[in-house]
């Protein structure tokens, strides 16, 4: 395990985020939703923007991680995976796109 793979994790998971970020600001003008979802849309830009601090402050040390802490935050990074893409699933299934 590497800093690398933390990295790349963590990438990962921005790119998810920000793609339910994004359904979510184009739904959101043009329909109604429950109080929970709203709540769950308005963190999701919060989320991203601190995984991408995360990544600028683990940039700079990612080669010197000693390998017991690399591999847990790649466990730790790819559970937050798992649920992002969860997430981003209910997105897709839960809000209409422009062809639906």
């Amino acid at each position: 395990m590497s800093g690398l793979e933390v990295l790349g994790g963590i990438s990962a998971v921005i790119a998810i985020i920000d793609g339910s970020v994004k359904i979510w600001e184009s739904a959101r003008k043009d329909l109604k939703f429950s109080e929970t979802f709203e709540t769950v849309g308005d963190r999701l830009p919060i989320l991203r923007d601190i995984l991408q601090t995360c990544h600028e402050h683990f940039e700079p040390i990612k080669k010197s991680l000693p390998a017991d802490t690399a591999q847990g935050l790649v466990k730790t990074v790819n559970n937050c995976k798992r649920k992002a893409e969860k997430l981003g699933t209910i997105f897709q299934e839960t809000i209409p796109g422009e062809d639906d």
